[in-house]
């Protein structure tokens, strides 16, 4: 996933999405030709930005490999040749959307009690008045 994964853990690496079996190969005598032969494979990773938007960093989120088939015919000066070719999608930023947590407030909330014997109404609270009851000892 990252670009210092450690090959002894495992919850660093992703799966590769590979297809399924080859097809089978066949050989004409006639023609010298062999068919269906894997002649390639494309291997695709996907990246995605994360983390900080100040601070992006990339991260594999996917990996596919396909297998290119065609067919070779024997010479005797010929060679064969198999080709690989390894590519970098990069998921649009729009996939995943951006999170910013909102600001917490000033002070934490207070109990509704916190002033006791004194007493705040949701109406007090409303006009910025305060409704104070006490007894006054005598």
């Amino acid at each position: 996933r990252y670009g210092d994964s450690y090959g002894s853990s495992a919850l660093d690496w992703i799966a590769l999405n590979k297809p399924g079996d080859a097809p089978s190969p066949s050989w004409d005598e006639e023609t010298l030709t062999c068919s269906n032969l894997v002649i390639g494979a494309s291997l695709q990773f996907f990246t995605a930005k994360y983390g900080a938007s100040v601070d992006l960093q990339t991260q594999i989120i996917g990996a596919k490999l396909s297998l290119r088939t065609g067919d070779w015919r024997y010479t005797s000066s010929s060679k064969q040749a198999y080709t690989v070719t390894v590519s970098f999608v990069e998921v649009p930023s729009g996939a995943a959307a951006e999170f910013v947590p909102p600001m917490p407030g000033l002070f934490a909330p207070l109990p509704d009690d916190v002033f006791y014997p004194f007493t705040v109404t949701p109406q007090s609270v409303s006009t910025g008045s305060v409704l104070a009851s006490s007894r006054r000892a005598r």
